[in-house]
């Protein structure tokens, strides 16, 4: 069984009064789990989109919380990375594929390279290894880049993202 959902569901079984879920991938596994245990999420992104309610004025179901990440800031983010950078022309994004948010991201990713002058790469990574693998191709390509957005995996291993990046000395801008 997955590690994520079996976790979930040892939470659930547990009855709390409230989850604290954050990453799209986990609050989607607890939706499916429980209709009744209020989801609590502190950050994410257009929760109509992504099926958590129904509107923002009548939200329904079991599913609250912030957003602090909206889809558009992916071609703003890109767009800072070519001024800190300006001769990075290769960019990888890294995400892992199982993260629900990743598709949205991507494409943004993709539209926005056209007009900067940015060829897009997207790198799917499950763990470290997928990590260092990605940040060594991306540092294979003249004017390579990174591009790091907001996702639950990264974010477990960002202090292993954040060396890699480093010790191959490659321009990144990260969520």
């Amino acid at each position: 069984m997955d590690p994520i959902r079996s976790a979930a569901a040892n939470l659930v079984e547990l009855n709390p009064d409230v989850i604290l879920a954050a990453g799209a991938r986990v609050v989607r596994i607890l939706m499916q789990m429980t209709r009744s245990i209020p989801i609590v999420t502190p950050s994410g992104m257009d929760a109509i989109a992504r099926g958590y309610v129904e509107s923002l004025a009548r939200p329904g179901g079991n599913v609250t919380g912030f957003a602090t990440m909206e889809v558009s800031v992916i071609g703003k983010m890109l767009q800072t990375l070519k001024e800190i950078a300006p001769n990075v022309v290769h960019v990888s994004m890294i995400y892992n594929p199982d993260n629900p948010a990743g598709a949205l991201f991507g494409r943004s990713f993709e539209s926005a390279a056209g007009p900067l002058g940015v060829e897009p790469i997207i790198a799917h990574i499950r763990g470290p290894e997928d990590i260092e693998r990605a940040v060594a191709a991306a540092a294979a390509q003249p004017n390579g880049g990174i591009f790091v957005p907001l996702d639950v995996t990264i974010n477990a291993f960002m202090e292993q993202t954040i060396a890699a990046i480093a010790r191959h000395r490659l321009p990144a801008i990260y969520s």
